[in-house]
C-alpha cells in the first residue's frame, strides 16, 4: 500500500500559498477600487485600472530594497560562495581538461603503435623478399636462412 499523505499535504500547502498570493491580489484590487470610488473621475492619460492593480508601491520598493540591503551586508561580513553556474562551470573545465590529457595519451599511443607496426611490417616484408631468392637452378639460399636463425639464437 502507497502512503499518500506526504502528497496530500504538499497539495494542501501549495493551495494555501496559491489562495494568500491571490487574496494579497484581491484585496489590493479592492483597496484601488475604493479609492477610485471616492476620488473623483481623473483625465485620461493616466494608468489604467490594471497597471495600478498590478504596480508595485513606493513602500513596498523601499522595504524590498531595505531587506536585500541587509542580507548583502550579512553576505559582507561571510565569504561568499561561488554561484552554482560558477561552479558548474569549473568542475565542467576540470572534467574537460583530464579528458583531453587522456585523448592526447590515446593519440600518441597510437601514433607509437602504428610506427612499430609499419616498422615490423617493413622487416617482414625485406625477410620474406630475402627467403624467396633462389639460385640459378632454382633452389633456395640457404645463407639468408642461416643468418636469420644465427641472428635468433643471438638475440635470445
Amino acid at each position: 500500500m502507497v502512503n499518500h499523505a506526504p502528497q496530500q499535504r504538499y497539495r494542501q500547502r501549495k493551495e494555501k500559498r496559491e489562495f494568500n498570493h491571490k487574496m494579497k491580489r484581491v484585496r489590493k484590487f479592492t483597496a484601488i477600487k475604493k479609492e477610485m470610488e471616492s476620488k473623483p473621475q481623473e483625465t485620461a492619460t493616466k494608468s489604467s485600472f490594471y497597471d495600478q492593480v498590478f504596480q508595485t508601491n513606493p513602500e513596498e520598493k523601499q522595504s524590498k530594497s531595505q531587506h536585500h540591503q541587509k542580507s548583502s551586508s550579512k553576505s559582507k561580513r561571510t565569504k561568499q560562495k561561488p554561484d552554482t553556474y560558477e561552479r558548474a562551470k569549473k568542475v565542467y573545465a576540470e572534467v574537460k581538461k583530464k579528458k583531453d590529457e587522456e585523448l592526447a595519451l590515446a593519440q600518441q599511443q597510437r601514433e607509437e603503435y602504428q610506427q612499430q607496426r609499419d616498422k615490423k611490417l617493413r622487416e617482414r616484408r625485406q625477410s620474406s623478399k630475402e627467403f624467396q631468392m633462389k639460385s640459378k637452378r632454382g633452389q633456395p639460399l640457404m645463407g639468408v636462412r642461416i643468418k636469420s636463425i644465427l641472428s635468433r639464437l643471438e638475440s635470445d
